[in-house]
């Protein structure tokens, strides 16, 4: 594997870095939204949305280190 073809899942992420942070904090607003619906507490949906806050500025830094890494150390 060389060229273009070299670590394809890091240019995938770094390509789609928006949608990758915003699926994950959908996953996790939607988990609380059916904890919420399945358990009969409300509380939950309210939990889930500050979660989903959090998994997103979480992925966030973490895909912010990755290009960082890539960026030092892929040939381009």
């Amino acid at each position: 594997m060389s060229g273009p073809n070299r670590w394809p899942a890091i240019r995938v992420l770094l390509a789609w870095r928006d949608r990758v942070t915003l699926g994950g904090a959908l996953c996790v607003a939607l988990l609380g939204f059916w904890l919420a619906w399945r358990t009969g507490w409300p509380e939950l949906a309210l939990f889930g949305l500050l979660l989903a806050a959090a998994a997103h500025a979480v992925l966030r830094v973490a895909i912010e280190v990755v290009a960082l890494v890539a960026e030092t150390l892929m040939p381009q």
